[in-house]
């Protein structure tokens, strides 16, 4: 079974099973709080398909380009997930395809690193005035 995740896109957020049988599940909500909503709705989304977390053998995970946020943390929970079940990631960009036939077929990393669609806006907290 593999675990698609896709929080790339600025609106919407996507995840998505692809089932032994070839069958895919899959679940799409809107919203900012992503390091809130998106393991939740994993755990959702095995529940519906009636499988473990155990039975994931492989991550697909959009790397992007996208929002430094979003993007970052799809990535993020896609390496936990590959470092807690010791499976491999496959790390797929905006514009390439997560057929289920070529995701079984790929071969996966350890790890993925985030593709930013822009340099991070990062600053640094305000001085207190005495």
């Amino acid at each position: 079974m593999i675990l698609f995740i896709d929080t790339t896109n600025f609106e919407t957020a996507h995840i998505a099973l692809v089932l032994p049988d070839g069958k895919i599940r899959q679940m799409a909500w809107q919203g900012n709080e992503l390091s809130e909503t998106l393991l939740p709705n994993v755990q959702k989304l095995l529940q519906k398909a009636k499988v473990k977390i155990t039975a994931i053998q492989k991550i697909a995970v959009r790397v992007g380009p996208g929002g430094f946020s979003r993007t970052r943390t799809g990535v993020a929970i896609a390496n936990a997930f590959g470092f807690a079940l010791n499976i491999p990631i496959v790390a797929l960009k905006v514009n390439e395809s997560w057929d289920p036939s070529l995701l079984a077929a790929a071969k996966g990393q350890k790890m993925v690193a985030p593709v930013y669609g822009a340099e991070p806006n990062i600053t640094m907290p305000k001085k207190k005035s005495n």
